[in-house]
């Protein structure tokens, strides 16, 4: 089985959630016995610069991972305004990996159009969209809260759109979207890390049979579980994990802390590992001035790798997830999980349903300081608690068994097509599948900033 996984950035540029899911499932599909896989990454100049000649370029020493420099995606509209790009090398790409299937983890950097491409260059693939965020139904940077007041919208509509960006008149949400659903249709199957997003999508006009739920996986490597802390000891030291943002509730725990220090409480600590990427300067200011209210009470660290994580989380004894908006699946809770640490996360949401609220975690009102700070202070305090929750910690799934889900799916689906004569449907007309002369696929070689064609 050949396998194109497509992504919206790496890891080793960004270290975000579904970033690192496409990026350990592509390792893990390429592992299995008669199977070819292969990683797709749009990118910007931010991370690299073009090279004159090709929109494509490599990664040193990962020739599975193929880097694709987009330069003229419409991220409000998730939409490709150049089709230079799509149609010259992308197209070459499709044409010489001949990809049975197509997983789609994000289409930033490509554009919804590229669903159309894959159609009509490979129309006996099957195609697969895991859906990780809102960023096809949400123009607000796929965050469903509002520009405004980062307040949690509830369901996307022109008027609430509208509300969001006054300057824009409500018919260009209602386009966006049909433009967007229309070009779903290329697509054989969605999947839903978490039960809650697969019901905002299907609230959202994708039914309900189409969608799957699908659990993310995460690969430790041969890291062993770290043992609990020393009886007798407070469990006192807490940690966050990820990136350092406003919508991740950095404030909130921030403020929490600073207000349990203004209160005379002070036995515990706050350490946060994770960078400020992509954040305003007001942020970076607004939380150094909660950090040094906090009185030495909260550390930052900056960003870690994978292979750091066992030292880091033997550092804490609970782990935070403070977000304020509708987390899918957030990998902190996993890692966590992994390592036998209970987690204070907010109420709502994929965190809400990761967490089960007093059996391996607790769950405090998102964005509310005061009621996080109650429950830092409860979870620093109450002796049997700790041993409560981490006694309820399930060992989370493995990248290796959420990949047998989607090898399940995948056969299912080249099954079914091989089985019927479908007429692909979506943003282009397409003829009817005609038989076809066996094709082998011509292999593609990659090196260090250049692509080059083999074979014949």
């Amino acid at each position: 089985m050949r396998i194109l996984s497509v992504a919206h950035n790496h890891p080793s540029f960004h270290p975000g959630g579904t970033e690192i899911i496409a990026d350990q499932l592509t390792l893990e599909y390429a592992s299995r016995r008669d199977t070819s896989a292969m990683l797709l990454v749009g990118l910007d100049s931010y991370y690299r610069m073009p090279h004159s000649g090709t929109f494509l370029q490599a990664i040193p020493g990962r020739s599975d991972v193929l880097l694709f420099r987009s330069r003229g995606f419409d991220a409000f509209q998730q939409i490709q305004t150049r089709f230079d790009s799509l149609l010259f090398d992308l197209a070459w790409f499709l044409e010489e990996f001949r990809p049975e299937v197509v997983h789609i983890h994000h289409l930033n950097h490509f554009g919804i159009e590229f669903l159309a491409l894959v159609r009509r260059i490979v129309p006996d693939a099957v195609v697969v969209y895991t859906l990780h965020d809102y960023y096809l139904i949400c123009p607000n940077d796929g965050q469903m809260v509002t520009t405004k007041s980062d307040r949690l919208c509830r369901r996307a509509s022109p008027d609430a759109c509208r509300a969001c960006f006054p300057e824009r008149p409500g018919v260009v949400f209602q386009v966006r979207k049909l433009h967007i659903q229309r070009h779903l249709d290329c697509v054989d199957a969605f999947c839903a890390p978490s039960e809650f997003i697969r019901e905002r999508f299907v609230d959202w006009g994708i039914p309900d049979d189409r969608i799957r739920v699908v659990r993310n996986g995460r690969n430790w490597g041969d890291q062993a579980q770290f043992a609990e802390p020393a009886k007798g000891r407070r469990r006192s030291r807490f940690g966050i994990f990820g990136n350092l943002r406003r919508t991740k509730g950095t404030l909130v725990a921030a403020e929490a802390a600073a207000r349990l220090v203004e209160a005379g409480f002070t036995d515990f600590s706050l350490e946060l590992f994770g960078e400020d990427l992509f954040q305003k300067e007001d942020f970076s200011r607004e939380l150094d001035a909660k950090i040094d209210r906090a009185g030495g009470r909260v550390w930052r660290h900056g960003r870690f790798d994978l292979g750091e994580l066992p030292a880091l989380m033997d550092r804490v004894d609970w782990v935070l997830v403070p977000s304020t908006w509708w987390e899918n699946a957030p990998l902190a809770i996993d890692d966590a999980f992994f390592f036998g640490r209970p987690v204070l996360c907010s109420d709502i949401g994929g965190m809400a349903e990761a967490v089960r609220d007093g059996i391996d975690g607790v769950h405090v009102r998102a964005g509310d300081p005061d009621a996080w700070a109650a429950a830092v202070h409860r979870a620093a305090t109450d002796p049997g608690l700790w041993e409560k929750l981490a006694s309820g910690v399930d060992r989370p799934r493995t990248i290796a068994e959420t990949a047998d889900h989607y090898f399940a799916l995948f056969r299912e689906l080249i099954g079914a097509r091989r089985n019927s004569l479908p007429v692909a449907t979506g943003a282009t007309s397409q003829t009817p599948n005609r038989k076809r002369k066996k094709r082998t696929a011509t292999p593609v070689r990659v090196k260090a900033g250049s692509v080059r064609r083999t074979g014949g």
